[in-house]
């Protein structure tokens, strides 16, 4: 655990730092008010007022006054108070660090207009509803967010109501500018918050600057920017921000000198974090280890029954805190809390075969594959868990669970998002240990040398194979950007997407596709039917092993040569059912006559065999639904010979290949007798 060295006492208690102090409060207070209402108020507005005040420049004032708040903070000692010159005296270089991600969040937000996030509209009504007409007007939305966002909404009201008081026509019907900024104002504002929060629990094991710049780097390194910036209307920052603070609250309860508030207030948070993410039911796991901890017996005065009564009255509070969850769950219109369908769709539906490998890794949202820093997190988890096991081993279980919480539903991507979007609300555990991560690797500056040097050593190699093949001319000025990236492509196609590793390289292996094919195959959104022209650009998305390049015959027509043994075709599929497969193809012309027999198998089990003639020919085949699964299908194609490459050279065609595929789809058959 980190020590605190000792902080230097004040050096003067002079008047005029007083003075500077209290000056620079009541500037940094201003700035911060003018921020606030320049978020909420539109730019038409302000011209029709005369003013032209521009947002990135009162954020870039504040940040200004608050970094020269912090460098003389030495030059007067000011107490806790109400009077200025003591507003901000715990602020020191974390705070400018955090800061500076709030200040880049909200200068760089885009457009009001532009879209906040799927459940947009959704949550504005709920908004509305609750805040100005004093109902519920939204099903199926957890009302966590709501309540978090409340105060930027009613303030944003309040400065609508005062600029229509101005002559302005700004209407106040909850969905105007203001509000939608109100919104994208409490992401931001949440995102600081579960930064702040995260910061605070990391200070306790790591010096306070440090765990700052890494609760920086991961929030702009995770989908945490993105649901603070680009999409706010989605309930990941306020989700963040209340995991954050239970983490912080977790760390004090548990070592065992926390009082009965403390307990209260982790029961009360525990409870609106599964009012905001109904699946952050995994973030329970924390507080239930203090409570495990909490009845083993330890030297001390507080007895048992007293520890029974803490715990009792912290669970009452959760309960309570889940009350507003339970309202609008079960007293909405669609009762999406126990509706079959919602039941269904997002709880435990795929529980018996998780979608573990595909949340991890795949490139439709995978953690690892969007989020590298979280694997960096994950990896200092594993190595903090030797030195501070009591505080690692809860924090890797929760992740655990949560991840094969959320890998047993049907929608383990979560439709349209970015990266792991519900894993978003994991931040303070990624932080945890990004921090120790990063405090091993500062240990240890060779292993950070050695990486560059790898890198550098590597990009040398691949551009001299690339000037050998003639892929990068020589005896010519050229692009680096064109070298660089025929260098990355080709490091690419050999070793697949590096933070998915080792997955696509077993994914290679198995199905015999280069390593980059596992981005566009694994974790692909499943389709009911497939329509592939073969040798078009579209024939990629299903060929697997065994294919030549596009060719075209005289008469314009595209196909793929079938090369070797086997060749197969890899197919994302919904719920098994019997399907009708169709394809073209022309049987390789043998020199000896003999007819082309191919194989047909699907999943590894034969189907059928039939004969390809060297004419093109259509063939139809029903295959019945215990041939197929869920998810991923491979259908192989096994041709009895192929041409030796004389026999090839006399007949114009690819050594090896035993038939060309001129077309293939895939549909339905609709129900069948078993």
């Amino acid at each position: 655990m980190y020590t605190p060295g000792r902080v230097p006492s004040a050096a003067t208690d002079s008047r005029v730092g007083r003075i500077l102090h209290a000056v620079l409060d009541v500037g940094l207070a201003v700035a911060l008010a003018l921020v606030c209402v320049r978020c909420l108020v539109p730019r038409r507005a302000l011209l029709g007022l005369g003013a032209g005040a521009e947002l990135d420049t009162l954020v870039l004032a504040a940040l200004a006054l608050l970094v020269a708040r912090v460098a003389v903070a030495s030059l007067a000692r000011t107490s806790a108070g109400l009077a200025p010159g003591s507003w901000f005296a715990g602020l020191r270089a974390p705070a400018v660090v955090l800061a500076a991600g709030f200040a880049f969040v909200v200068a760089g937000r885009p457009p009001t207009a532009s879209p906040m996030g799927a459940d947009e509209g959704p949550y504005l009504r709920q908004l509305a509803g609750l805040f100005l007409e004093g109902r519920l007007t939204e099903a199926g939305l957890e009302p966590g967010p709501t309540l978090l966002w409340g105060p930027f909404y009613l303030l944003a009201h309040v400065v609508t109501l005062a600029l229509r008081a101005a002559g302005l026509d700004v209407a106040a019907n909850g969905w105007s500018e203001p509000y939608r900024n109100a919104v994208r104002l409490g992401s931001a504002a949440c995102a600081l918050a579960a930064a702040s929060l995260t910061w605070h629990a990391c200070r306790r094991f790591y010096p306070p600057l440090f765990a700052a710049v890494c609760a920086l780097a991961f929030w702009l390194g995770s989908p945490l920017l993105h649901y603070s910036w680009a999409e706010p209307a989605m309930a990941h920052a306020p989700a963040a921000a209340l995991t954050s603070l239970l983490v912080w609250l977790w760390l004090r309860v548990r070592d065992g000198g926390a009082g009965a508030p403390s307990w209260v207030a982790t029961g009360v948070v525990a409870g609106l974090v599964v009012s905001t993410q109904r699946y952050d039911v995994y973030f329970l796991l924390l507080p239930l280890s203090a409570v495990a901890g909490a009845f083993v017996e330890r030297p001390g005065p507080s007895p048992g029954p007293a520890r029974r009564r803490v715990v009792a009255a912290a669970a009452i509070a959760a309960l309570v805190a889940v009350v507003p969850l339970l309202l609008v769950g079960l007293g909405s219109t669609d009762a999406f809390l126990v509706s079959p369908a919602a039941v269904s769709s997002i709880f435990l539906s795929d529980w018996r075969h998780p979608h573990v490998a595909e949340v991890l890794f795949a490139s439709n949202g995978g953690l690892f594959a969007w989020t590298p820093l979280a694997l960096v997190g994950v990896a200092g988890l594993v190595g903090l868990a030797r030195r501070e096991p009591r505080t690692a081993l809860p924090l890797l279980g929760s992740l655990g669970l949560g991840i094969l919480l959320l890998a047993s539903n049907r929608e383990w991507s979560a439709g349209w998002s970015f990266g792991a979007r519900r894993l978003t609300e994991a931040y303070p555990v990624f932080v945890l240990g990004l921090c120790a991560a990063g405090a091993a690797l500062l240990r240890r500056p060779a292993v950070l040398a050695s990486a560059c040097l790898v890198a550098l050593v590597g990009l040398n190699m691949t551009w001299s194979r690339h000037v050998r093949t003639g892929a990068i001319p020589q005896a010519d000025a050229r692009s680096f950007a064109a070298a660089a990236g025929h260098a990355v492509g080709g490091l690419y196609e050999t070793l697949g997407h590096p933070f998915s590793w080792p997955a696509p390289w077993l994914f290679a292996w198995r199905h015999g596709v280069s390593p980059e094919r596992f981005d566009t195959l694994f974790g692909r959104a499943p389709r009911p039917s497939w329509d592939v022209r073969i040798g078009s650009a579209e024939d990629s998305a299903v060929l697997g092993r065994g294919w030549s390049p596009p060719s075209e015959d005289e008469s314009g027509g595209r196909f793929r040569w079938a090369i070797g043994r086997k060749s197969t075709l890899l197919v994302t599929l919904t719920a098994p059912e019997a399907r009708v497969l169709v394809f073209g193809a022309t049987g390789s012309r043998s020199p000896t006559g003999t007819p082309q027999a191919v194989d047909l198998h699907v999943n590894g089990s034969l189907v059928r065999r039939f004969e390809l003639p060297p004419v093109p020919t259509e063939h139809v085949v029903v295959v019945h639904q215990v041939f197929w699964v869920a998810g991923l299908n491979e259908i192989a194609l096994s041709s009895a010979w192929q041409l030796r490459p004389a026999e090839a050279s006399a007949l114009g065609e690819p050594p090896d290949s035993g038939f060309r595929l001129d077309a293939f789809s895939l549909r339905s058959a609709g129900p069948t007798p078993d």
